[in-house]
C-alpha cells in the first residue's frame, strides 16, 4: 500500500480482484490485490468549516487554583452546619475536618474525640475555631 505522495493526493488503493469481479489485469502487487487510483474530493462547505474550527481558539473552562494549597476551598464556614458536625460526628472528628484541620481530625478519629474530652471543650469553643478559619480563608 502507498501513502500520499508529494501533491496531497491520495495514492494508489488496493482493490480485491475477486470480491472486484475482474481477473488479473493491471498492475499486480500480490496475489488477487490491484492498484487503482482514487481520488477525493472535499466540499467547500466542508472545507471552510474545518477552517473556521481551526482558527478558533480552544475553549477550556477555568480552573480555580487555591494559592494558599487548602483542600476545602476559601469560602467561609458556618457555625451552624459546624455544630451539626460537632453534635453528631464530633467523637469522629468531622467537626475538626470541616474547619480544615486534619490532624486533629484523625487524632479525634483515633482516640473518639480525645475520650470525650476534646469533643466536650470543642462543643465551647467552637465559635472561635469558625472564626479562626473564616479568617485564614480571607488575609488581610
Amino acid at each position: 500500500m502507498e501513502g500520499p505522495n508529494s501533491t496531497g493526493q491520495p495514492g494508489p488503493v488496493l482493490q480485491d480482484s475477486v470480491v472486484g469481479g475482474s481477473l488479473h489485469t493491471g498492475n499486480i502487487i500480490h496475489n488477487h490485490y490491484h492498484v487503482t487510483q482514487t481520488t477525493t474530493s472535499v466540499s467547500p462547505s466542508l472545507a471552510k468549516a474545518a477552517k473556521q474550527i481551526a482558527d478558533e481558539p480552544e475553549r477550556r473552562p477555568a480552573i480555580y487554583v487555591n494559592p494558599s494549597g487548602n483542600p476545602l476551598g476559601s469560602e467561609d464556614r458556618n457555625l451552624v452546619l459546624a455544630y451539626v458536625f460537632c453534635i453528631c460526628l464530633g467523637y469522629l472528628g468531622a467537626h475538626r475536618f470541616y474547619l480544615g484541620h486534619i490532624g486533629m481530625g484523625v487524632l479525634y478519629v483515633f482516640t473518639f474525640g480525645i475520650f470525650g474530652l476534646g469533643w466536650f471543650i470543642d462543643f465551647f469553643i467552637l465559635p472561635d475555631l469558625v472564626h479562626a478559619r473564616n479568617q485564614r480563608s480571607h488575609p488581610p
